[in-house]
């Protein structure tokens, strides 16, 4: 008789103690936002070390399933310091889109009466913003036209950048996007930073010049 009373306390004390800690924030978490080939959801929990790329979302729930919101608002913290606020909600869980190549640092939350309330996300930026300071764009060789596109060199910090895999570029002549710089005349070129780099810098003084005839001189001979 004492054995199953002892069995039957340690049974309920048990199921208390999961039930104060699901209440006390084991299942809350922030995770990313992907979907499969059919569109449906997949939420991938943050742990510790993850790697975030630019334009990821980030959902904040405090359920596994991921279908009830945070009460209080959220901060995400980069080396230590406030980046960005994610306001909380009554009926609505919140998400946000990381703005650059990231490492999650830590993820903690706050709990309220036995109810989680907000999340606290430290990440560290790990991509490199292009500047005007720290990037060139310019033509290779020499601008002048010779009927083929020319090549556009980017490089940061003295290094150079290779186009889709550091950067996007968008070419403008006169105000229209135009494939390539082919053409005598003024363009301005901008470079967008992706994966290991971000930001977006612009040469607006890139221009091709006139090809210059060459002139062959003949000497006639009269008998």
């Amino acid at each position: 008789m004492k054995k199953s009373y002892v069995k039957k306390t340690l049974s309920i004390l048990l199921s208390l103690l999961l039930l104060l800690g699901t209440m006390s924030g084991m299942t809350a978490f922030a995770a990313r936002v992907t979907y499969s080939n059919t569109q449906q959801l997949i939420l991938s929990r943050l742990a510790a070390n993850d790697i975030l790329n630019a334009n990821e979302v980030i959902r904040f729930a405090r359920d596994n399933n991921g279908s009830n919101p945070l009460r209080n608002a959220s901060t995400i913290y980069y080396g230590g310091t406030s980046y960005a606020t994610v306001n909380g909600s009554n009926n609505t869980v919140r998400t946000w889109t990381v703005p650059f190549k990231s490492r999650v640092e830590s993820l903690s939350f706050t709990t309220q009466q036995g109810t989680n309330r907000s999340a606290t996300l430290n990440l560290t930026k790990l991509s490199k913003t292009l500047t005007a300071d720290n990037t060139t764009i310019a033509l290779a060789g020499d601008a002048v036209y010779n009927g083929a596109a020319l090549d556009i060199v980017v490089t940061c910090d003295g290094e150079p950048l290779t186009a889709g895999t550091d950067y996007t570029l968008e070419i403008l002549k006169g105000g229209v996007a135009v494939d390539a710089v082919i053409d005598v005349g003024a363009y301005t070129v901008k470079v967008t930073g992706v994966d290991n780099y971000d930001g977006t810098v612009q040469n607006a003084d890139i221009s091709v010049a006139k090809a210059t005839p060459t002139v062959e001189s003949y000497t006639v001979e009269i008998p």
